[in-house]
């Protein structure tokens, strides 16, 4: 039983059939970001909080907690874990020489729900105050933010999907900095609680895992097992249990992702579970549940139908549409609070949304806001961002069909939408029932 190799659930639930007296039956070790009921290792934690343990119990927590780091969910991990627990608690649970194990996880049940802080709701990650500001920066409601870090809450991933330029990243990076306590970018630290990579068609298993990575020693060319950015941050997160850490994988729709992500596939669902994996079939890996993912993928090429259902079931999927949810009205929000002029800019790219959703069918073509979150911007530069930046997303939608994508030409938007459209628009609905009936008598 206490050998390598033995999963946590395996190692305690047939024992504990045939051995009652002698198991514990909770046979969770670590609890994930979907678990309701604490593992082994927060109960100990907990039963330490509350003066438990004594000094040698305190001693010998420690050290499993140092076990598990190294040799994730193994079966001497959660064996020990079993043992502690149950030689300080035996001695209040004990009839006639028998102890009672279901008894023991009772107390424990009762210990979680009142003195245990197990009510790990989004408001332990980020306060009212926090909330207000990132929702105030991102110009989106409060309660959006509640449900991005509900969801991360519930799963422990989030994938932010839309056309590009809907503020995924900026999204996605301002979440994360305002969760891990950072500011921005200049304050990444390589052994910080945040961190952030970019998927793109050549990233592999060891540019994310680990893998064996050529080494020059001694003039000497060798090999040595390298890790990745996941294996760094999972690292710190289980050195620092009670900090919140989030990786954010931009473009994550880019790479191969069964391959990329080998066993994490497994551990993104069972978060606290100890797994084989490739380069470590005797250690093992396990994802701590306190690290969260947040990616996002842009959906101009439809990709998301190529997500297969083991990686839906594993992500919450957030959409970002310039048509509806957070994105909506985006663009006329931006420019009130920083260039009110330009708002009839948010009404152009509203009526040009319109017509490409008609005409394509759906949203995951339509131009996104963040093109044209610029101030002082003018005929010209309006020009340059549409020919150069939307008008190749549009011949690439409409290949070959010369005519839809002439319709789509900064030319013809500036008529059809251009500000004095929009003047002449305004000006005909301002127009008098009565004005227009004098119109019609006099042949107007």
């Amino acid at each position: 039983m206490s050998q390598k190799g033995i999963g946590s659930a395996t190692a305690t639930r047939l024992p504990a059939i045939c051995h009652p007296e002698r198991f514990i039956p909770n046979y969770v070790l670590a609890r994930s970001s979907s678990d309701n009921w604490r593992g082994k290792l927060e109960m100990i934690e907990l039963v330490d909080e509350l003066g438990l343990l004594g000094v040698a119990g305190t001693r010998e927590a420690q050290e499993i907690h140092l076990l598990h780091r190294e040799h994730g969910g193994s079966g001497a991990v959660v064996m020990r874990a079993n043992d502690l627990l149950l030689e300080s608690l035996r001695p209040y649970f004990t009839d006639d020489d028998v102890v009672d194990t279901w008894g023991i996880r009772s107390f424990l049940s009762w210990l979680e729900d009142n003195y245990g802080d197990s009510d790990e709701t989004a408001d332990q990650w980020i306060d009212d105050a926090e909330r207000a500001e990132l929702a105030d920066n991102l110009l989106c409601d409060p309660r959006f933010i509640m449900d991005i870090v509900e969801l991360l809450e519930d799963k422990g991933q989030v994938i932010l999907y839309g056309p590009p330029g809907t503020g995924k990243t900026y999204f996605a990076r301002y979440l994360a900095w305002t969760l891990t306590g950072i500011q921005d970018d200049e304050e990444y630290e390589e052994n910080g609680p945040y961190s952030l990579v970019q998927f793109h068609p050549a990233y592999s298993y060891e540019d994310f895992f680990e893998g064996f990575r050529p080494r020059v020693e001694d003039g000497q060319l060798t090999y040595k097992l390298t890790s990745g950015p996941l294996v760094r941050l999972a690292k710190r997160a289980e050195e620092n249990p009670h900090e919140r850490h989030v990786m954010v994988i931009d473009e994550i729709n880019r790479a191969n992702l069964p391959r990329v992500l080998g066993e994490l596939l497994y551990l993104l669902e069972y978060r606290g579970e100890w797994i084989q994996t490739q380069y470590r079939p005797d250690e093992g890996f396990t994802l701590p549940s306190n690290l969260w993912f947040i990616g996002t993928m842009n959906t101009a090429d439809r990709s998301i139908a190529l997500i297969d259902a083991a990686m839906r079931r594993r992500f919450h999927f957030v959409p970002f549409f310039p048509n509806h949810g957070l994105t909506a009205g985006l663009l006329r929000r931006w420019m009130q609070r920083n260039s009110p002029e330009q708002e009839w800019i948010a009404s152009m790219v509203d009526k040009v949304n319109d017509e490409l959703a008609e005409q394509v069918g759906g949203d995951h073509s339509l131009i996104g806001p963040s093109y044209f979150m610029k101030k002082n911007l003018n005929e010209d530069s309006l020009r340059r961002i549409w020919e150069y930046n939307i008008e190749p997303l549009v011949e690439d939608q409409f290949f070959g069909q010369r005519d839809v994508i002439d319709g789509f030409r900064f030319g013809s938007i500036w008529k059809r939408h251009g500000p004095n459209a929009i003047l002449e628009a305004a000006e005909s609905q301002e127009e008098t029932p009565e004005q227009n009936e004098v119109e019609i008598e006099n042949g107007g």
